[in-house]
């Protein structure tokens, strides 16, 4: 958390270290907003139109499966004449929202972006670390599975044998 006894900003020199060494401020949360936002609006505006599209494509699809034989070149004919006019305007909504999120993300950095930040840090790559920490991070949840495992099996046990009846006439 913040301190909140300190009343003076920071000086410039520490603003600029800070940027160099990839120390952004920006707001998950913001960004999560506003791409939430993109999404709402880009399904209020296509979501009818998309809607009507898959049920053309299923419709499609459906008489396909049930009137043709099924070939590689089929399949590649349908690919090409049904679901990539169909797909094409998903992908394009999933490109706009990822581009509204790196226009939020760069908004709320002041566009700044840090490459110290991108590069990988070879104390987290290293395995051996996590293999010693095995057995102490899955020792607990081995003996909650033991203890639960019998539970949820009795509990399974019993529905089955109480409406075992009901689930025969299913099929």
């Amino acid at each position: 958390m913040a301190d909140s006894s300190r009343t003076e900003k920071p000086t410039q020199r520490r603003v600029d270290r800070a940027r160099r060494e990839g120390n952004l401020p920006s707001s998950r949360e913001f960004i999560s907003s506003v791409h939430f936002l993109g999404f709402v609006a880009l399904a209020v505006a296509f979501g009818a139109a998309w809607l009507a599209r898959t049920a053309r494509l299923m419709r499609v699809l459906l008489e396909a499966a049930f009137t043709t034989s099924v070939t590689v070149e089929g399949v590649i004919v349908m690919a090409r004449e049904f679901l990539a006019p169909a797909l094409t305007p998903l992908l394009l909504c999933g490109a706009a929202l990822m581009g509204l999120a790196i226009a939020a993300q760069l908004a709320t950095t002041e566009m700044g972006v840090s490459f110290a930040k991108l590069a990988p840090d070879v104390q987290r790559l290293n395995f051996l670390n996590r293999i010693r920490s095995l057995p102490a991070q899955n020792l607990p949840m081995f003996l909650q599975a033991l203890l639960l495992l019998p539970v949820v099996g009795a509990v399974v046990y019993f529905e089955i044998s109480e409406n075992l009846n009901a689930f025969l006439e299913l099929p």
